[in-house]
């Protein structure tokens, strides 16, 4: 569905350019997205917040479907993905509190 929309928004106006984020569940929508060449080109950035693939030792699987690995100029994919994830979240981290999951739009973290 996610690529879906995308696909659509592209068919309207094929040069604009995305940034796709994700919470929770959201957050593994987008690890399963298989976008086209077309669209990754036009994915600039990728913010994921509570990730539940979230493993602390190891940056984001850059090699994953949705990542455009050639980055714009003057960027690195490191620069181009970031995945947040709260110490203590139950979700994403070994945690044991649900709370530290449900505040990311509350303390901008």
């Amino acid at each position: 569905m996610a690529v879906q929309h995308l696909i659509k928004q592209w068919a309207l106006c094929p040069d604009q350019h995305y940034v796709i984020g994700g919470y929770s569940k959201g957050a593994m929508v987008i690890h399963s997205m298989n976008l086209p060449h077309y669209l990754k080109v036009r994915v600039l950035s990728v913010v994921v917040f509570g990730d539940p693939f979230h493993i602390a030792a190891r940056s984001w699987p850059i090699y994953y479907p949705i990542v455009n690995l050639t980055p714009k100029s003057g960027f690195s994919i490191s620069q181009n993905v970031v995945s947040f994830c709260n110490p203590g979240d139950i979700i994403c981290r070994a945690g044991a509190r649900a709370k530290p999951h449900r505040i990311y739009e509350e303390d901008g973290r």
